[in-house]
């Protein structure tokens, strides 16, 4: 009999679609994405549920979380076996209200629970430059959240998934295409904020799983959910689920 892990997710439908790759080793109890390191460790933002425009339960459900916070506790209530992470949900630019942060994601766009004169746009991209700092460094947000999940779980039942965007894909025609040009400027701003973050992460978990793969593969444009740069080719879950495997077999040694 196959033995099957239970997993938490703290990231997006990357880690999602590998962990159902592979159903018969891997189960899902909680998974909290479309949600920023930094909002997630934010306080608490007042709204009406009632003005949430969105017809998906999945995507309603994690825009009341990013706005509770209610993620941490979340966690916390339900620990799994292991915990993975991946940072594709940074890619999100945050908006401030009060004192408090929340992840503009494309939920938050079109749910419209906030008009734009109640909160102030951030864009974390320029906090990495000297030149355009803005007294935020992501890198402290991320430090306070690694510390926070180690309260849950030790480093080595921590997995980071560090995946990246794909700049190619191959299309229905089995051929390798670029995206278009409008595409390359902003992966180059997602990637660059990712690999600082991920650089961070490491150095704050030394002895996890460290999972680096992406760049050996592309994007499909034969994905379920459809082509985006972050929807990747089957072979890449293949080798992905293939490592995890791999890895907590030691450990249960």
């Amino acid at each position: 009999m196959k033995e099957t892990f239970k997993f938490n997710i703290f990231g997006s439908c990357v880690s999602r679609d590998l962990l159902e790759f592979r159903k018969d080793n891997f189960t899902v109890s909680e998974y909290i994405a479309r949600e920023s390191i930094i909002s997630f460790l934010s306080n608490p933002v007042c709204f009406d549920e009632s003005k949430i425009e969105l017809s998906s339960s999945f995507q309603k459900k994690q825009l009341i979380q990013d706005l509770r916070k209610s993620g941490m506790e979340i966690l916390k209530k339900n620990p799994a076996d292991y915990l993975i992470i991946d940072l594709i949900e940074e890619r999100f630019d945050i908006a401030k209200i009060g004192s408090s942060f929340l992840t503009m994601s494309n939920e938050f766009n079109i749910s419209h629970v906030f008009s734009e004169k109640d909160f102030k746009k951030c864009k974390k991209y320029l906090w990495l430059d000297r030149a355009f700092f803005r007294g935020i460094d992501m890198r402290y947000y991320l430090q306070a959240f690694v510390k926070e999940m180690r309260k849950i779980y030790p480093p080595e039942r921590i997995i980071i998934h560090k995946v990246f965007y794909s700049h190619q894909y191959i299309g229905l025609d089995n051929m390798v295409h670029d995206f278009p040009p409008n595409y390359y400027f902003p992966t180059l701003k997602i990637n660059r904020i990712l690999k600082y973050l991920y650089n961070c992460l490491e150095n704050e978990l030394p002895t996890s799983l460290l999972l680096d793969i992406s760049k050996k593969y592309m994007a499909s444009e034969n994905h379920k959910w459809g082509l985006a740069p972050m929807h990747y080719q089957t072979e890449y879950y293949e080798e992905a689920a293939n490592t995890i495997i791999a890895y907590l077999n030691t450990l249960q040694k």
